[in-house]
């Protein structure tokens, strides 16, 4: 009885390992991925994520969804790597608490306050000089 549950236990690992595909929608004319939108592997696909690439290769943005919409964590980079934004968001609209803006070396340039997805308390913008 354990060798057979250990047997189901392993054609599961190796079905979950193989959920997704990947259509890489656009170019750019160096023919370096520019989106790639990655979808579930159901009898309906459904779009779980799209990745956007700057020419050189690097990831630019990515973004989460659920039944086509934003859902969970948005990150914005620049073309160093860097973080430009972060942000939450359940179908569609932004839900975290704090939305954080951050100019091209990585330090915040802005933070908003958001209720239930509503711009909604004190904002602050940072000078580029601190």
């Amino acid at each position: 009885m354990i060798r057979i549950l250990f047997v189901l236990l392993l054609n599961n690992f190796v079905f979950l390992t193989d959920l997704t595909f990947s259509i890489v929608s656009e170019t750019h004319k160096n023919h370096q991925p520019k989106i790639i939108q990655i979808y579930s592997k159901t009898s309906s696909p459904e779009l779980m994520r799209i990745e956007y690439y700057y020419e050189n290769g690097l990831l630019r943005r990515i973004e989460n969804y659920k039944k086509n919409k934003l859902d969970d964590l948005v990150i914005e980079y620049n073309d160093k790597g860097e973080v430009q934004f972060k942000g939450y968001y359940k179908m569609g609209e932004f839900s975290g608490d704090t939305l954080k803006v951050f100019n091209d070396y990585g330090r915040i340039i802005s933070k908003h306050a958001y209720v239930n997805g509503t711009l909604n308390g004190i904002s602050y913008h940072y000078s580029s000089d601190g």
